[in-house]
C-alpha cells in the first residue's frame, strides 16, 4: 500500500529494542482492528475508516510481543510456505488459522447456505485444504501466512466442495459466485 510522502511509516517497538514497520489498510466494512503477518514478512493492520490513529498505534504496540515472536517464525520459514515447518510453528499459529477459517467460512457461507460437520486445522505438507464426504473441512495452518485474497480462495474452494465434490463446471460456477477472479487467484497460489 503506497503511503503519502508527508506521512511517516508507522513502526512498532519490539521487546528486543528494534522497531518494525507495518502498513495500515483502512476499510469501510471493518468493525475491528486486525493484525496480519504475511509470508513475505509484511505486517498489515486492517482498521475501520473512522479509527483514530492514536488507537491504531496503541493497539499495535500492545501486540508487540506477538509481533516479535511471529516475525521470528516468519523469518525462519522456508521460501515455499508449504515446505515443512516445525511442530512449534504449527502449535503457535493453529489457533490464529482456526479463527481465520471459522470467520471466513461464516462470511462466505451467507451466500451459499451450506452446512458442515467439523473444521480442523492441520499441518499438511502438500495441501492447502480438503473436504470429506462426511462434511469435515480441513485447512493447512499456513493459511494464516497467506495474503487475505489467497486464504479466501482456499476457504471458498473447500466450502464449495460441500456441495460439489469435484471440479466440474458447476463447482467453478459456485466458486465464481463469491470469488469471481478465482482463476487469477489460483495462479497466484501456485507461485507461493
Amino acid at each position: 500500500m503506497p503511503l503519502r510522502k508527508d506521512r511517516r511509516i508507522p513502526t512498532v517497538y519490539l521487546p528486543d529494542g528494534n522497531s518494525f514497520a507495518y502498513a495500515v489498510r483502512r476499510r469501510h466494512g471493518a468493525r475491528a482492528l486486525r493484525l496480519q503477518f504475511f509470508a513475505d514478512g509484511r505486517l498489515v493492520l486492517s482498521a475501520p475508516k473512522t479509527a483514530r490513529e492514536s488507537v491504531l498505534i496503541a493497539f499495535v504496540q500492545s501486540r508487540a510481543e506477538w509481533i516479535y515472536h511471529t516475525k521470528q517464525k516468519v523469518d525462519a520459514m522456508p521460501k515455499s510456505i508449504l515446505a515443512s515447518g516445525t511442530r512449534t510453528d504449527f502449535l503457535a499459529v493453529r489457533e490464529e488459522a482456526s479463527v481465520l477459517a471459522a470467520a471466513r467460512l461464516e462470511h462466505f457461507n451467507r451466500s451459499y447456505g451450506f452446512s458442515w460437520n467439523r473444521v480442523t486445522i492441520r499441518d499438511q505438507k502438500s495441501r492447502w485444504g480438503s473436504c470429506s464426504k462426511k462434511g469435515n473441512v480441513n485447512f493447512n495452518y499456513r493459511i494464516a501466512f497467506l495474503p487475505p485474497e489467497l486464504a479466501d480462495y482456499i476457504i471458498v474452494h473447500e466450502l464449495c466442495h460441500l456441495e460439489e465434490f469435484n471440479h466440474s463446471p458447476k463447482f467453478w460456477s459456485l466458486m465464481g459466485k463469491t470469488i469471481p477472479d478465482y482463476r487469477e487467484r489460483r495462479k497466484k497460489l501456485k507461485l507461493v
